[in-house]
């Protein structure tokens, strides 16, 4: 019996469920060798995901034991190594992970074939019915040089695996395996596997995304956008807002009546005539403002443009969304943005006068961004002074608080980053 498995088991290195949304993901590289010693708290191994590649901690001190090797496709929730008491054995190394120069391949036939490095989509995996299909497509290049068939196998619609593979051409690698998310891209823009990635021996949903990204960035090369309002609207000053007192005890104040109110608000909006104030509250705040929710869907953004909204080009606006009906001047919405049902993006806070006038709510009237290719979910607030950044999404039912980073995804209330995506390489 190893000494890697009669060492006492201080702790078990896992991938973890929590924070990973896929099936499978990659081991992309141990931060420590077989046997070394580790420390509590200390990152011994990278793993990757569709989306982004997390960092793994040891959760006691002592010795590595590697179970998957870099370069193992694995599912959530799997053994990948422990740190055990003492140092496991050498011989307890993974196979796939010693030197390729001392394994020998063995044919059908029981001669030795020579020796070569495996690919790192042909490392030893969790997935036993996709390690044996790859192995079948292997053993004709190991015994009988004759070409490989042209026929692409799915397993996924014969053996319930999460991946597809294809046979390469004869001067690349044998064949090339399609995780399952990637598949699904592919068939959905109709790319072709063996022409889009050459060189890829395991293609995931990330590679499939990254080759998208780069026609689309050829697009907009070939045929530019003009410059986002969201841009514009970056350098542009902030609206001044009007500063609440606090003047001691707080005395009740009579109400101050239709004019007095109006002409407070006027006061908000840059010492505006109560003429104007009228004429802008029938014309952009009540008629324009319910024309929007019953017009057809190819009026809707004129609508919202002559209510002052800035917005830039291949923008949606669902009929139910409400966006300020105050201030709709301080809306900016960049390219290619997505508003859906039910969402309400503001722009200003007016308490009632007792919280204003104490100080406890003061006047909020702040701008609200939405940069280029963002998505705002079903049901979703966006309050007053938030960007959402660029290609970002905000899951539905949300209410967005602070600012959105570029290349995220938002969810609750409080919403908080629960996804990084993968930025392009060349600009979009």
């Amino acid at each position: 019996m190893s000494a890697s498995s009669t060492a006492a088991i201080l702790a078990e290195i896992r991938i973890p469920r929590e924070t990973v949304n896929d099936d499978t993901v990659t081991i992309q590289s141990w931060h420590a060798a077989h046997g070394a010693p580790v420390k509590a708290k200390q990152h011994v191994v990278s793993i990757e995901t569709s989306k982004a590649v997390l960092e793994v901690e040891a959760e006691a001190e002592g010795f590595l034991d590697i179970i998957h090797a870099t370069g193992a496709e694995v599912p959530i929730g799997e053994l990948i190594g422990r740190v055990l008491a003492i140092a496991p054995a050498a011989a307890a190394a993974p196979a796939d992970q010693r030197s390729p120069a001392t394994t020998t391949a063995t044919t059908s036939n029981g001669h030795s074939a020579v020796p070569h490095a495996p690919h790192p989509s042909h490392t030893r995996s969790s997935n036993r019915l996709r390690d044996r299909a790859t192995a079948q497509a292997e053993e004709p290049f190991a015994s009988d040089p004759a070409p490989p068939s042209t026929a692409s196998t799915t397993s996924a619609g014969t053996r319930g695996s999460s991946s597809t593979i294809h046979s390469l051409p004869s001067t690349g690698s044998s064949t090339q395996t399609i995780s399952k998310k990637a598949q699904r891209l592919i068939d959905e823009h109709a790319i072709n596997a063996a022409q889009a990635f050459p060189t890829l021996g395991l293609v995931r949903e990330v590679d499939v995304i990254r080759h998208l990204e780069s026609h689309a960035a050829a697009r907009l090369q070939a045929s530019p956008l003009p410059t986002s309002p969201a841009t514009l609207a970056q350098q542009a000053p902030a609206p001044r807002v009007a500063a609440a007192t606090v003047n001691g005890a707080y005395t009740p104040t009579k109400s101050k009546g239709l004019f007095g109110d109006a002409a407070s608000s006027a006061k908000d909006r840059g010492n505006r005539s109560v003429v104007w104030l009228a004429w802008n509250y029938i014309w952009r705040n009540w008629f324009l403002g319910h024309m929007v929710r019953v017009a057809p869907r190819g009026v809707i953004l004129t609508l919202h443009k002559w209510r002052g909204v800035k917005m830039g080009q291949d923008v949606f606006i669902d009929p139910t969304s409400i966006i300020e009906t105050a201030f709709p001047e301080n809306i900016t919405i960049g390219n290619d943005v997505r508003i859906t049902a039910g969402c309400v993006i503001m722009s200003h806070i007016k308490a009632p006068h007792y919280l204003r006038e104490t100080g406890l709510v003061p006047v909020v009237l702040k701008p609200v961004i939405l940069e280029d290719h963002c998505f705002i979910g079903v049901n979703s607030v966006i309050m007053p002074g938030v960007t959402v950044g660029k290609a970002s999404v905000v899951t539905s039912g949300s209410v967005v608080v602070n600012n959105v980073p570029p290349y995220t995804m938002v969810q609750g209330n409080p919403a908080k980053v629960i996804k990084q995506f993968p930025r392009p390489e060349s600009p979009v």
